[in-house]
């Protein structure tokens, strides 16, 4: 099937097995709720299949430069079936001719990397808004053209070494389907159900252009008096977290909040164009090292404490080098060590190690002890030496380091 409804039910009507994408298959279920969504259609990706052919599925996601270039040039050149043409072209006018539509259409993507609990691909395909009739075949074919950017390949390859669910996703080939919906003029609204980060939170966040607003999750609860729930001090915001709570539970996305963008008419009215699960992130505790990497480190009985603030990742070679010598040269007021390439500190250097003021040593401006503090390595040994220089003694152009 090249072209589906969105307000099409029925098992026979499948979106999932058809290729629409999630992006699809959520205004579908929101619509099949009874939530205000624009009303259109769904190019599928059996109609991207028929018109630029098996190829363009079989180009590897490694491919960057001239492949994907050259790949766009065949999406965008290809020779459409003349069903399919006829078909598209009729059902964009027809939708594009109905009252209050002013004559427009939006074109989105809907790609199956597309607003998953995985990843949402956020700006990584394109959409096109405010569209003509007549210009209807242009943006498909744009939005055709967009899975071959480097972008959209970079992001395919990140996605297909990912693990979702205890599966790999890059076990589902990659499916290119496209929407095209009444045009909705207005201010958009975005709403996350939860605060990302925090799929617990019992506060929803709402924003439209340069307001911010923070709303209490039960205004979305139904209450016996209207007047119990609570509201925000901007009515607006109330009532786009109320339909956004509605679209969340449409499409089962309690757990991780959704993300929802709604469109403001110019009369208030408030439409659903895209919702998805809010994609929280994942954090991986950081192992201890073995003790036979940090025997040597705690031989002298001292507690170091690990620098991750300005160097989380290991240090390069160079890095751990300057690290070194920095505390050879005594540059610091702290001791200074590595440990599996992590920069770590202690505030007092070891007995018999002197500093470089209590060898009555002196930089010249400019000079390598200097330097060598001031790099940004480890154990923030530049604004600890920084904090330590005395008054300078313009003698000769010295300058004391206490």
């Amino acid at each position: 099937m090249w072209l589906l409804r969105l307000d099409a039910a029925g098992a026979q009507q499948d979106g999932a097995d058809l290729g629409c994408g999630a992006k699809a298959e959520s205004l579908r279920g929101l619509l099949a709720a009874g939530l205000p969504v624009p009303p259109g259609f769904v190019v599928t990706h059996a109609a991207f299949r028929a018109a630029v052919g098996e190829a363009a599925l079989r180009v590897d996601v490694d491919a960057l430069g001239q492949a994907l270039e050259q790949l766009a040039s065949v999406i965008e050149a290809a020779e459409l079936p003349a069903e399919l043409e006829e078909l598209v072209t009729r059902q964009a006018a027809e939708l594009a001719g109905a009252a209050g539509s002013g004559g427009l259409l939006a074109v989105r993507s809907s790609i199956s990397l597309e607003d998953r609990a995985a990843g949402a691909a956020a700006g990584v395909f394109s959409s096109k808004v405010a569209v003509t009739p007549s210009e209807v075949w242009p943006a498909i074919r744009a939005v055709w053209a967009s899975v071959c950017t480097p972008l959209a390949a970079a992001y395919a390859q990140q996605r297909a070494r990912s693990v979702s669910q205890g599966q790999a996703s890059a076990a589902a080939p990659l499916q290119v389907a496209v929407i095209v919906q009444r045009y909705a003029p207005g201010q958009r609204i975005t709403v996350y159900t939860r605060q990302p980060g925090q799929p617990s939170s019992p506060l929803a966040a709402a924003e439209r252009g340069a307001e911010l607003a923070t709303v209490p999750r039960s205004v979305g609860e139904p209450a016996a008096d209207a007047s119990a729930r609570p509201q925000a001090s901007e009515p607006w915001a109330t009532a786009a977290v109320a339909l956004a709570l509605r679209a969340e539970r449409a499409l089962a996305l309690q757990a991780t909040g959704a993300d929802v963008e709604l469109i403001e008419g110019p009369d208030g009215t408030l439409a659903v164009v895209q919702a998805r699960p809010i994609v929280n992130p994942t954090f991986t505790a950081k192992l201890a090292p073995p003790p036979i990497v940090t025997a040597a480190l705690l031989a002298d009985g001292r507690c170091w404490t690990a620098d991750l603030a300005h160097n989380p990742d290991p240090l390069s070679p160079a890095q751990a080098g300057l690290v070194e010598r920095v505390d050879r040269e005594g540059a610091s007021p702290y001791a200074l060590r590595l440990c599996a390439g992590i920069s770590l500190r202690h505030a007092a250097r070891a007995a018999g190690q002197p500093g470089r003021a209590e060898r009555g040593g002196r930089a010249e401006r400019g000079g390598r002890a200097r330097r060598g503090g001031r790099a940004q390595v480890g154990a923030g040994a530049a604004p600890a030496l920084r904090r330590h220089r005395g008054p300078r003694r313009r003698r000769a152009g010295a300058a004391h380091v206490r």
